[in-house]
C-alpha cells in the first residue's frame, strides 16, 4: 500500500519555492514569538525590579520614605490593574443611569423644541389662519357677530337697540 506522501502530487518550479518559502517564514515567526513571550516572561522579574527603583528615587528625591513592601504591592496592584476603570456593559439599567445623568441637557432640548413648535403654532394661527379668515370676509363683504367658529350677519342699528334696550 502507498503512503500518502507518494500519492500528493510533487510540485516543481517556481511556485513549489514560493509555497515552501511562506511555510517556512511561517514556522520561524512562531517561533520567534514564543522566544520573545518567554524571555519577556523571564525578564518581568528584572523589570519589576527597575520599575520598584525607578519609584524609590522618585519618592526619596521628593522627600518621601516608602517602604519595599509597599512599593512591591504597588507594582502587583499594577500587574493586577486594580486601579484601570472598566466601563459596565451597555444594558438597559446602564442606558437609564445615562439619561437620568444627562437629563438636565435632554430636558433643556426638550423644552427648546416645545418652544420652537409653539412659536410655529403661533405664527400659522396668526399669519395664515386669521389672514385667511379676514380675506375671507372681505371677499364676502360681510360683517357680523362671532359665535363659537362662526360669523353670523347681524345689522349694526340692531346690535345697537339690543345693547342699549337691556342696559348695557
Amino acid at each position: 500500500m502507498p503512503e500518502a506522501a507518494e500519492l500528493a502530487p510533487v510540485q516543481t518550479g517556481p511556485a513549489a519555492r514560493l509555497d515552501d518559502l511562506m511555510l517556512a517564514m511561517d514556522v520561524v515567526d512562531t517561533l520567534r514569538h514564543h522566544e520573545d513571550l518567554v524571555a519577556r516572561e523571564l525578564d518581568q522579574t528584572r523589570r519589576d525590579d527597575l520599575l520598584i527603583d525607578r519609584l524609590r528615587s522618585l519618592y526619596r528625591s521628593q522627600g518621601i520614605q516608602v517602604t519595599d513592601r509597599v512599593l512591591q504591592e504597588g507594582v502587583r496592584a499594577l500587574k493586577e490593574q486594580r486601579f484601570v476603570y472598566t466601563p459596565p456593559p451597555p444594558e438597559v439599567r446602564t442606558r437609564l443611569a445615562l439619561l437620568w445623568v444627562n437629563r438636565g441637557f435632554l430636558i433643556r432640548r426638550i423644552l427648546r423644541l416645545i418652544v420652537v413648535a409653539a412659536i410655529a403654532w403661533l405664527a400659522y394661527q396668526l399669519l395664515i389662519v386669521q389672514a385667511a379668515e379676514h380675506r375671507e370676509e372681505q371677499r364676502l363683504g360681510r360683517k357680523g357677530v362671532r359665535v363659537g367658529h362662526e360669523r353670523l350677519p347681524v345689522p349694526v342699528q340692531q346690535v345697537h337697540a339690543d345693547g342699549v334696550g337691556t342696559g348695557a
